[in-house]
């Protein structure tokens, strides 16, 4: 429970910058697997080299925690937690039907990670958050072992295992001709 909602960009800790920084070095490594199993995804960026290098202007010596705290796009934003429900303690907790957990843990990371699943590319971060949020959220995402197979909540997910996409035969006839 903590006593005050805080920003969600400008109170950003050096702990969530590197949290964030692991999310993104999964995330890099599985564009790099789906490319070297001829999937054509191009290099996939940090996002502090996408952000903060391409999209605005940083200075070439910030960091990942000063671009999020000082950028004046990401200003007074709140994290998605709502007020206790618990009188004794008061305060805010996590909101788990909030869009950040019911969209972007079974829409963003739970696809990345069954392409990941499918190109064989271990991600030790994407594993971490999915176990941790399945869990508030009453959802089974990831079975014991970090995987989605089997999962019983796999259907609310987009990852391509819902959809029968099992091989990187099956990904590259989804994508047809383009990777020959």
């Amino acid at each position: 429970v903590l006593k005050d909602n805080p920003l969600f960009y400008e109170d950003f800790t050096p702990e969530a910058a590197g949290m964030m920084d692991r999310l993104n070095r999964d995330l890099m490594a599985v564009g790099k697997g789906l490319s070297a199993a001829g999937i054509p995804v191009g290099e996939v960026p940090h996002i502090f080299d996408w952000l903060a290098v391409h999209v605005y202007d940083e200075p070439k010596d910030s960091n990942l925690q000063q671009f999020f705290t000082t950028n004046h796009a990401y200003k007074g934003f709140r994290c998605p937690l709502i007020e206790s429900s618990d009188d004794t303690k008061g305060g805010y907790v996590p909101d788990f039907t909030n869009r950040y957990f019911t969209e972007d843990i079974s829409l963003g990371l739970c696809g990345y990670k069954g392409l990941a699943e499918i190109v064989g590319v271990e991600t030790p971060t994407f594993d971490l958050i999915i176990s941790w949020a399945q869990g508030y959220m009453g959802k089974e995402l990831l079975v014991e072992g970090g995987s989605l197979k089997g999962a019983k909540d796999l259907g609310e997910t987009n990852a391509p295992q819902r959809f029968g996409i099992h091989t990187v035969e099956d990904l590259k006839q989804l994508y047809g001709d383009s990777t020959k």
